[in-house]
């Protein structure tokens, strides 16, 4: 293996990896999002868990639409990748 070819493994591996490099922190962002102004409404609302939990299924159930689709778009780019294309 030439030191080109280990630059562009390298590169290519890191572009496959790129959906999957900040997705932890994006779920963290999510939850805290949905779940933490859940919280802001029920302090000011007096609902106290209501909306919080209202909050927290809302961002779970998106989290999930997005791993959804970015498992399908990886799977649909391997299919390609294997079928040449």
């Amino acid at each position: 293996m030439t030191e080109g070819n280990g630059r562009a493994d390298w590169r290519r591996s890191l572009g496959e990896a790129g959906p999957l490099l900040g997705l932890g922190m994006q779920m963290a962002l999510t939850m805290a999002l949905f779940a933490g102004g859940g919280f802001w409404l029920d302090s000011k609302f007096n609902t106290l868990p209501w909306i919080t939990l209202a909050g927290a299924v809302t961002g779970v159930a998106i989290l999930a639409f997005y791993l959804y689709r970015l498992i399908r778009e990886l799977d649909e780019k391997n299919r390609r990748s294997k079928d040449g294309r």
